[in-house]
């Protein structure tokens, strides 16, 4: 939307048409795109919450690298269970 108000704008000048130009898209798409950061934010630290409760194995055998791996959870990835001897043997 802002590159379109930007060529309406080189339009405007180039016609000699008069207008006052308007950062009202700038603002409300600042205003959309903080809005979105903070929701994505809120999510990672509800993800991050559930990680440990949800994985206490990996806590109890690899301390430093889980709490390493809490803190860059993005809300798409998924940490399945550990594998069993079985499953690995097959």
């Amino acid at each position: 939307m802002l590159t379109s108000q930007k060529g309406a704008i080189a339009i405007l000048e180039k016609s000699g048409t008069a207008f006052e130009a308007s950062n009202l898209y700038q603002e409300r798409y600042l205003a959309e795109l903080e809005a979105f950061c903070k929701e994505q934010e809120r999510v990672q630290r509800e993800k991050q919450k559930e990680f440990k409760p949800n994985s206490p194995e990996l806590f109890g055998e690899y301390p430093k690298f889980s709490k390493a791996l809490a803190k860059v959870l993005d809300p798409s990835d998924e940490i399945q269970p550990a594998a069993t001897e079985e499953q690995i043997g097959n």
